[in-house]
């Protein structure tokens, strides 16, 4: 996956605000909600071109892309099932 198909996954992703969790505004999507390969090479590129940093109290790899970050949970691809995203704060692009 190169940087345009990842940003035309993101576009027709489902991306839903994650209300639960307000003090920490984001939204995710969900593994059922898309294509399985597409959200399973997204996740690789994550961990490909993203980097290794922290945001508020967690410290995982983030990718930017546009006006957003992206990350995954720390669990295996295949046991991942959610992809968040948040508004980026002058992050640089990837």
């Amino acid at each position: 996956m190169d940087l345009e198909e990842v940003k035309k996954f993101i576009s027709k992703a489902r991306w839903r605000y994650a209300k639960t969790m307000p003090k920490w505004p984001h939204e995710y999507t969900v593994r059922d909600w898309n294509d399985e390969a597409e959200f399973e090479d997204f996740i690789r590129y994550i961990l490909e071109c993203g980097e290794f940093r922290k945001e508020y109290y967690w410290e995982r790899i983030y990718l930017d892309v546009d006006d957003w970050y992206y990350w995954k949970m720390n669990t295996p691809i295949k046991e991942t099932n959610i992809i968040n995203r948040a508004k980026r704060r002058n992050r640089r692009p990837c």
